[in-house]
């Protein structure tokens, strides 16, 4: 049995929803990165 899609697919809205996780996991990417280099510098190192 095939499977039917529940709506048709739109090639910009996933571009557009992949854009959109891409730039969320950079800007969790950078938080982590500027949260490890703060307790660098609380801690001294």
């Amino acid at each position: 049995m095939q499977q039917v899609p529940e709506r048709d697919e739109d090639p910009g809205e996933t571009a557009r929803i992949e854009q959109a996780a891409w730039t969320a996991a950079m800007i969790e990417a950078e938080r982590e990165r500027a949260l490890d280099a703060w307790l660098a510098r609380e801690a001294g190192l």
